[in-house]
């Protein structure tokens, strides 16, 4: 076996799974500590990396076409110069770990505090406001407090369908099972699917009205509101200037 085997699946643990984890640790970990990092440190993190181990394993593709074996202590000298730039390349990755474990320090000690989905980018100022108080999320983790208090959901939450009913109908459907209702556990049901506790059969026709979320009147206000606040913030500009 020669160096190119040994290119060849560090490729793979290195650029595929590592480079997996890192993003999901960006991606989440705001939600699991409720404190954001510092993004740009975070884009140079990822820079810095990339560079440090496409460096240190795509030279080893030519010491392995070149013919140097793996699994020995030493080498003869033809092979040194692509080894000292792969020698370069590790510390280039050694440097990049120093500056996420500095990511974490910072994100641990000056973190600010985040709640939400920080990842949210509107198309309009309005929309900033409506996404805070929608109650749609991505994903379901996104609809819990930052951090997660454990045992989140008392029963099996139903994502299908209301999603679905809240960007088409701007309503959100939901009945009590009676089943569960009737044992003292309230236990939501999208109307016409079964309950995901007893399996009780909950009915199309039978709604509550006070189990109705509108969005849409939701969707008015904060519409006002940012009119206001944009009526008020030209107003101000214009008065002081």
């Amino acid at each position: 076996m020669t160096y190119y085997v040994v290119a060849h699946f560090h490729y793979v643990l290195s650029m595929g799974a590592v480079f997996a984890l890192f993003s999901g640790w960006y991606f989440w970990i705001p939600k699991m500590l409720a404190l954001m990092y510092n993004i740009v440190l975070g884009n140079v993190h990822f820079w810095i990396l990339f560079i440090g181990v496409n460096l240190t394993f795509f030279p080893q593709h030519f010491l392995g076409l070149q013919g140097m074996p793996r699994r020995i202590s030493d080498y003869p000298d033809a092979y040194t110069g692509w080894n000292i730039i792969s020698s370069y390349g590790s510390i280039i990755s050694v440097v990049a770990t120093w500056l996420f474990l500095e990511i974490l320090y910072t994100q641990l000690v000056k973190g600010k505090s985040v709640w939400g989905y920080p990842w949210l980018s509107p198309e309009f100022g309005f929309d900033t406001v409506q996404s805070t108080l929608n109650r749609v999320f991505i994903s379901l983790e996104w609809s819990l407090d930052n951090p997660p208090k454990p045992h989140a959901f008392t029963s099996l939450p139903v994502q299908a369908g209301i999603i679905e009913h809240t960007l088409i109908h701007h309503t959100v459907p939901g009945r009590k099972c009676p089943t569960c209702l009737a044992k003292g556990n309230t236990v939501w049901v999208i109307p016409g699917k079964c309950c995901p506790q007893c399996g009780t059969p909950v009915s199309k026709v039978m709604y509550e009205e006070n189990n109705i979320l509108n969005i849409s009147t939701s969707y008015n206000v904060t519409k006002l509101l940012s009119i206001t606040s944009y009526i008020y913030t030209i107003y101000f500009c214009l008065y002081n200037y």
